[in-house]
């Protein structure tokens, strides 16, 4: 059953050492070891980057930097026979790891989470040791984002090391090692991969229980018509599920969420869908890549919800897991960037495509270290948030930023997941599969017409500049002097732009951005999220007519 208010009532009170990192695959064995490190033999708050306020790290920052702590195991927390895993949720850029100074492995790429199993290497007894050495010179041939040496502009403090969670888990030999849920119209699509036999599958449904037992570990489950309940952003409904093989359970949760497109219009469980979104680099003023505790992310979205807006792109970066959570708790759309390598080149990629002069060698037969990563990570992106029912579509790549064989990316992501919706060439240098007419639009207003047989994506507008406070770069596309000034460009960007592109097939629009981010101060909230600069009585009414005029160009 839904569960809304229990799950909501546990956000609100949680914090990076409370919170369960994976929460689509949830276990009782939980045991944190966030807090006071040692980085370089100075302190730092783990798990906050050391760029970051909430670090309190005072030491150097230097390229490669060394993380020392000492744990030792709980009572009753860890048994023989059984498998102990020390996981990262993210580390940026390398690492190596060592337990009582034994090599137990290493990891490259700085967003997604990794694990070892270090069974082997702890004792039960005594206090334990656990070191990992990182490397984070932002080299391009991994992912970086906007991270940089010297925040200006569009680019934004590097954060270096570990900036989310570490944690120890017990599992037996048999465990589930993955479930992934796949939605249909009339029931859900059940993987599970483990060195295990049979074992049973419990659905609390609203008017009773499903409970299967099988050795089938790719089933289809019927849930009854009258059980039936879809989810959308106004309606986040979510089934719980439990798995069980004897030796392990494990808690997970999904939706029936069908996402589609069909004569230049996208879908959402079969009916019209417009997006009202934003923009969002997820940078925090205190936490830089990790707010201060989940709630903050909980806060943004009731936000974002309360202006009328139902969608955020999360723009080249893969966030916190708690993100997506409470993204399918409380109803939002995701648009979800695959996080860039390569280098980037002002001239060619952002001035001359913005005044109308685009051209882009996208076909490459020898790929470059940077290429071969790329399709790594996003392969591996996908396969990360899958059971996700917040995410309706991916960013490829975006104004040409390391774009090479976008045809291809979107026929391999798309064997991966079929479900959703891809976007390959976020904003120019279209090339011939994509789901969207995707197109950027800054610095004027006029009406979009679409040329194509896809739906019309405003992928990226607006971006108006509103400083609230004197500093010595103010970074934005527009200048604004207060709120009056930023309502009034806000009202003539939908009059002469988003409402009259809608009858051409406009699916939605996405709005540069959610929060300022140090220079970059075009946010409609402040870097520290606490100050609004619009108006949201206003905003609201704008998002209200948009859906009004959709609707009745879809009636």
């Amino acid at each position: 059953m839904n569960g809304m208010s229990s799950r909501i009532n546990e956000l609100s009170q949680a914090t990076w050492d409370t919170f369960y990192p994976r929460p689509q695959l949830k276990r009782d064995s939980f045991y944190c070891l966030s807090g006071t490190w040692l980085l370089d033999d100075s302190p730092i708050n783990v798990p906050f980057p050391p760029q970051s306020k909430l670090s309190q790290y005072k030491g150097e920052i230097k390229d490669e930097m060394t993380y020392t702590t000492s744990f030792t195991i709980p009572d009753n927390f860890y048994h023989k026979g059984k498998k102990l895993l020390l996981h990262f949720q993210a580390v940026d850029q390398f690492c190596k790891v060592y337990v009582n100074d034994k090599y137990v492995g290493q990891h490259h790429g700085g967003y997604l989470p990794f694990e070892f199993d270090i069974s082997y290497h702890i004792d039960l007894d005594k206090e334990n040791t656990l070191k990992v050495i990182i490397r984070d010179d932002i080299n391009h041939d991994y992912p970086y984002g906007k991270q940089s040496r010297k925040s200006k502009g569009m680019w934004y403090t590097q954060c270096s090391g570990i900036w989310q969670t570490v944690w120890l888990e017990e599992v037996d030999p048999s465990c589930f090692k993955s479930v992934s849920i796949t939605p249909f119209k009339n029931g859900i699509s059940l993987k599970v991969d483990g060195d295990f036999k049979n074992f049973t599958v419990r659905i609390p449904l609203a008017h009773q229980e499903l409970n299967i037992i099988t050795s089938d570990k790719d089933l289809f489950i019927v849930i009854p018509d009258d059980e039936i309940h879809y989810w959308t952003a106004q309606d986040p409904y979510l089934y719980s599920i439990y798995l069980n093989n004897g030796k392990d359970e494990v808690e997970s949760y999904f939706a029936l969420r069908l996402v589609s497109k069909h004569n230049k219009k996208l879908l959402l469980n079969n009916k019209p869908l417009f997006l009202t979104g934003l923009l969002d680099q997820g940078y925090y003023e205190e936490g830089l890549f990790l707010p201060e505790s989940p709630k903050t992310y909980m806060n943004d979205i009731q936000f974002i919800k309360s202006c009328g807006f139902n969608c955020l792109r999360k723009h080249i970066k893969i966030e916190n897991e708690a993100f997506y959570y409470i993204a399918d708790v409380l109803g939002l759309y995701v648009m979800q960037d695959m996080v860039n390598t390569g280098p980037y080149h002002y001239i060619k990629e952002t001035v001359l495509p913005t005044i109308g002069l685009q051209f882009h060698q996208d076909r490459r037969k020898k790929l470059t270290k940077a290429n071969e990563t790329f399709i790594k990570h996003s392969q591996d992106s996908v396969s990360y948030l899958y059971n996700h029912p917040c995410i309706i579509a991916y960013t490829i790549f975006n104004e040409g930023w390391g774009q090479f064989n976008s045809d291809t990316m979107y026929k391999n992501l798309h064997k991966i997941d079929s479900t959703r919706l891809y976007d390959s060439t976020s904003g120019w240098f279209h090339q011939h599969l994509s789901d969207f007419y995707s197109i950027h639009l800054y610095f004027r207003t006029r009406m979009i017409l679409n040329p194509s047989t896809l739906p019309l994506l405003i992928s990226e507008t607006g971006g108006y500049a509103y400083p609230l406070k004197r500093q010595k770069n103010n970074y934005g596309y527009g200048s604004c002097k207060n709120q009056n000034d930023l309502m009034t460009r806000l009202t003539k960007l939908f009059e002469q732009t988003i409402y009259p592109s809608i009858p051409n097939g406009c699916c939605g629009y996405i709005y540069t951005q959610l929060n300022d981010v140090e220079d970059e101060v075009n946010g409609l909230l402040s870097f520290d999220h606490q100050t609004i600069k619009i108006d949201k009585e206003k905003m609201l009414s704008l998002n209200e007519k948009a859906f009004e005029i959709f609707d009745s160009t879809n009636e």
